[in-house]
């Protein structure tokens, strides 16, 4: 059996970058769990702990900066790494994203070897 580099959810409701993106993680080491929702993720982390969690901006009913400001300010959420990606990161967005306690962010498109730096990047940091 592999040993994993760390546990990854990834909140995403397009299925084609959830098989792209889990494809790319699972390549490179991580196990990932994905998602299409930030109420079906909220829902599993009651039981999973994932090290880090990439999170879609822009999903269908709660946004992904509602969930991030709820995932920071739950005590046992808190310390899971959390990167936002959205496809439109406007300059409202953007602002919203740095207020929302994300700990970093990733624009879409983007290349897997970024996405793969971002990830390796958070996981580093104490």
């Amino acid at each position: 059996m592999t040993e994993h580099k760390g546990a990854v959810l990834l909140i995403e409701d397009d299925i084609a970058t959830q098989i792209l993106v889990r494809d790319v993680l699972e390549c490179s080491g991580y196990a990932c769990t994905t998602v299409g929702s930030a109420e079906e993720g909220m829902r599993l982390l009651e039981a999973f702990q994932p090290a880090l969690i990439l999170l879609d901006i822009n999903l269908p009913g709660m946004d992904g900066v509602t969930a991030a400001r709820q995932l920071k300010s739950a005590p046992q959420t808190r310390s899971i790494k959390l990167i936002g990606m959205s496809a439109h990161a406007l300059i409202n967005e953007i602002s919203q994203i740095e207020t929302a306690d994300f700990d970093d962010f990733i624009t879409k498109p983007f290349s897997y070897k970024a996405l793969l730096q971002l990830v390796e990047a958070q996981l580093a940091k104490p």
